[in-house]
């Protein structure tokens, strides 16, 4: 998988350390992208500090080859707006990947027969 990186309006140190702390979160996500070969997923992150009022907003953005994934957060920590932007992720790419899938029919078709029974 490729990563890329932004920060926008953050010091050299706190974007080293957010760089540090978003290297810990990528193993989660690259877990759920083992079917994908590694030049078919690009995850774009891209981190806004704003001092005045929100904090720090996150947005991550998953290109794959069945669709394109976006996970935004915005919060007054970064390491939270970065944990809460990799849950989000995440959360939508198993929906993806269960949409792919068809799950939701499956268990569609399985309710209605246990009713039928």
């Amino acid at each position: 998988m490729r990563t890329h990186t932004t920060f926008y309006h953050m010091d050299r140190p706190v974007i080293a350390e957010a760089e540090s702390y978003w290297e810990k979160k990528l193993p989660r996500v690259e877990h759920l992208l083992q079917h994908y070969a590694p030049d078919e997923a690009e995850l774009r992150l891209t981190v806004w500090h704003y001092p005045q009022r929100v904090g720090y907003q996150a947005r991550a953005v998953l290109h794959l080859p069945s669709g394109t994934l976006v996970a935004e957060e915005t919060d007054k920590d970064l390491h939270a707006a970065l944990d809460a932007t990799t849950d989000t992720l995440v959360r939508v790419l198993k929906k993806h990947e269960e949409r792919l899938r068809h799950d939701d029919v499956y268990r569609r078709h399985r309710r209605t027969r246990a009713d039928v029974s």
